[in-house]
């Protein structure tokens, strides 16, 4: 029943018009409160980035060291070429053997 709601009721409309909504609040302000609400506005975004960036550091670590080493693979070794080639035989020899069956 709820995804139905959902699905009926357009959220995206309904949220860009809270934002309309609350940029004719902010024009309808005073030059320098203009500048307070967006300069918090600006500190809250830039807050919540950085927080985002510590709870997720580990996993950009670990997904930059993966993909390095398989960078590394890629271009220096012949290791991908040869599980490709591994893959490719493995497949033709069940796709030989169930011909069989």
């Amino acid at each position: 029943m709820l995804f139905y709601t959902l699905a009926e009721a357009n959220i995206i409309d309904q949220i860009l018009g809270y934002v309309d909504q609350g940029l004719d609040f902010i024009a309808g302000q005073a030059t320098w409160l203009q500048l307070v609400i967006y300069a918090f506005i600006a500190i809250f975004i830039l807050v919540g980035f950085f927080i985002f960036i510590k709870k997720f550091i580990k996993v950009f670590i670990v997904l930059a060291i993966l993909g390095g080493g398989v960078y590394y693979l890629w271009t220096q070794t012949s290791v991908l070429d040869f599980i490709k080639e591994f893959i490719n035989g493995f497949s033709a020899f069940i796709t030989s053997t169930s011909l069989w069956l």
